[in-house]
């Protein structure tokens, strides 16, 4: 993994470390070299990691897969043993209508957060009003906020906390609505004596995705990923301003407005109203 940091964004060789330690630090794979292990000893692990999470063990799996692969060509390690591992679990990708939140499941993640504390529910509750990541969320810091009273309140993302390649990513000026300045003077009560918005939430999303969201959804009774949230928003948008592109343009997507992009996959507006009707 060391010898292919500079191939990689730093955000990206953070997701990587996480994953390391989370799931591979500790186990009989951790204290292993390349070369030495076995790939019997992976697939242990990556079953293991799949009884719990699914989607965990294919993320190890593949970066299991990468390693090895990058490793073998570099001359790096002997072989690549990762070629005989099989995936530990099924690749699931929801459709449409099972990406966005309808109004009651909304309803009662929006109330039930409540219960997690003030940082774990505005960290819930703002990718809702603005579409925002995972790592753009728990990475914010106060200063990319504006929220003088005398306006305008804005959120300006910073470029190596958004997706995309290296050296090509950009900022997002986001003007944030009443509602989300509403939380956000409240949490600086708790956390604004430090740089990051969300130092324990963020950093607990970061490091452990599923255990982290498993919490919430056990919090609230409504099931959801992350990026659930953003496709919500997504939808909303779109229902409030009846234009196809503006979704894009609060999502930070890049495309040309009124052409269909990804943004179009979570937007479900016009079928939630014809299943109304029928």
């Amino acid at each position: 993994m060391d010898a292919g940091e500079s191939r990689k964004s730093e955000k990206t060789q953070d997701k990587y470390r996480r994953i390391l330690t989370a799931e591979v630090e500790g186990t009989a794979v951790g204290g292993t070299t390349a070369n030495d292990v076995t790939a019997p000893e992976l697939d242990t692990l990556c079953r293991r990691i799949a009884k719990r999470s699914p989607t965990m063990a294919i993320n190890v799996y593949k970066l299991i897969r990468a390693a090895f692969r990058w490793g073998f060509k570099k001359d790096l390690v002997d072989r690549d043993v990762s070629a005989k591992l099989d995936r530990p679990a099924e690749e699931r990708r929801l459709p449409t209508e099972e990406c966005t939140l309808n109004d009651e499941e909304l309803r009662r993640l929006w109330l039930g957060v409540e219960a997690l504390g003030r940082e774990a529910a505005t960290f819930i509750r703002l990718p809702l009003l603005c579409g925002t990541r995972r790592g753009e969320t728990a990475l914010a810091g106060w200063d990319e906020f504006d929220l003088r009273e005398q306006g305008p309140f804005v959120w300006r993302v910073r470029a190596e906390h958004r997706k995309g390649q290296r050296g090509k990513k950009r900022g997002l000026f986001i003007p944030l609505p009443p509602l989300a300045v509403r939380l956000l003077v409240a949490l600086r009560e708790e956390t604004g004596r430090g740089p990051r918005v969300f130092p324990v939430a963020g950093e607990r999303f970061l490091a452990n995705l599923f255990r982290s969201t498993e919490d919430v959804r056990q919090a609230t009774g409504v099931r959801f990923t992350l990026h659930d949230l953003r496709a919500t928003c997504a939808t909303g948008v779109r229902r409030m301003s009846g234009l196809p592109h503006v979704p894009a343009l609060v999502l930070g997507h890049q495309g040309v407005p009124g052409v269909p992009d990804v943004t179009s996959r979570y937007d479900r507006a016009d079928t939630s109203r014809k299943s109304r009707r029928a």
